[in-house]
């Protein structure tokens, strides 16, 4: 596993991964399948934010990315619990890419320079390139997955202590009873 070595203009050691990682937990009770996106809303807003002003969240304005950095670059971000597995599995849990609402095509167009990855088991936070991004894909009609070589992966930081942050869904819940 690679320290840091990529070169971007971005400078992933401002960014305060305590409280991005504190939203990314805060969120956890998010689990049915109609509050996923707005958990990943939340958990991008905070990257943004926590950011030091090197990311802008781009949300679905455009297609394929997440974020545009301060160095011009695309950042797309994937977040998941146990991503990067156990120390014996060599690649990441299985990623989605691309979720086509009819059948793909074989070839994906390049929709951003700069992936980040997120695990929300072991707090730690890595980046990876188009290139080795789309190394292992495989596409299944509608579908676009890959798995990461940890070998890969950037490490930007690990094992994060997280913020304290209320439960967003019990603050949801909350506020939704409070004004009906």
């Amino acid at each position: 596993m690679n320290d840091l070595n990529v070169k971007t203009g971005v400078d992933f050691s401002k960014f305060d991964y305590e409280n991005i990682f504190g939203v990314i937990k805060a969120t956890e009770n998010m689990r049915q399948n109609q509050m996923r996106p707005f958990k990943v809303y939340i958990q991008e807003l905070s990257i943004e934010k926590f950011s030091n002003n090197q990311l802008t969240y781009i949300g679905d304005s455009e297609n394929g990315m997440d974020f545009r950095g301060i160095d011009g670059l695309r950042y797309e971000s994937k977040s998941c619990h146990g991503l990067f597995q156990s120390d014996r599995v060599a690649y990441t849990k299985s990623i989605f890419l691309k979720k086509f609402h009819t059948k793909s095509f074989l070839e994906v167009p390049k929709t951003f320079d700069y992936m980040l990855l997120w695990d929300s088991k072991e707090m730690s936070v890595g980046l990876i390139t188009w290139e080795d991004c789309i190394k292992n894909m495989v596409v299944n009609d509608a579908n676009i997955k890959t798995k990461i070589m940890k070998e890969d992966v950037n490490f930007i930081k690990r094992f994060v202590n997280p913020a304290d942050k209320e439960d967003f869904m019990e603050m949801l819940n909350r506020n939704i009873k409070n004004n009906l």
